[in-house]
């Protein structure tokens, strides 16, 4: 059945809204699963860390999740997650960090690609998923505070990860592989 301009427009926007809801879902699954990161209690050394929800060309603009660990594995000793942002949550957050040795921080970046592309069966129309995970790490410094994002452009992703004052990434910042354990 072919459908005219405006019902092609109407299921379109349905489906955009439906999309949206699926991934605020995604967004609060995924963060549920690993326990929450123990943050440093405000009366002990700690360093500060805001995360931040960066615009991208998913719909909705996905859900940007974003764990703690103190291995480059992913595996959580102490819970993991940071938080998740989306475009109907807060666009950030700010955790402390424990300080005095290194932090693992996995960034990924899920959600369904704009548009519909023929199936590969041949029926039907399709959408696709895309995920972006990088892996990061630092040395947190009491008193310091640091800001976070995941950039995702044309299918690539990058981390971005500064000291709030200078702009400038910390001497102890560090890129990592995406080990098996860390994949989506």
């Amino acid at each position: 059945m072919l459908l005219s301009g405006a019902q092609r427009s109407s299921y379109l926007h349905r489906l955009a809204a439906a999309m949206k809801r699926f991934v605020l879902l995604c967004a609060v699954l995924n963060a549920g699963c690993a326990g929450m990161y123990q943050q440093a209690d405000e009366s002990q050394p700690h360093a500060k860390l805001t995360i931040r929800f960066t615009e991208n060309n998913l719909t909705a603009g996905g859900a940007q999740l974003f764990y703690a660990f103190d291995n480059a594995n992913c595996v959580a000793n102490q819970g993991a997650a940071l938080g998740s942002l989306s475009w109907a949550t807060s666009k950030e957050k700010v955790v402390r960090l424990r300080t005095g040795s290194r932090t693992y921080i996995q960034v990924a970046t899920t959600g369904i690609r704009p548009g519909l592309q023929a199936c590969p069966s041949g029926v039907g129309m399709c959408m696709t998923k895309q995920d972006c995970v990088n892996v990061v790490s630092l040395i947190p410094e009491p008193d310091k505070s640091y800001s976070i994002k995941h950039n995702v452009e044309a299918g690539r992703c990058s981390v971005s990860l500064v000291e709030a004052d200078s702009k400038v990434a910390p001497s102890t910042y560090a890129t990592h592989p995406v080990s098996e354990g860390c994949k989506m």
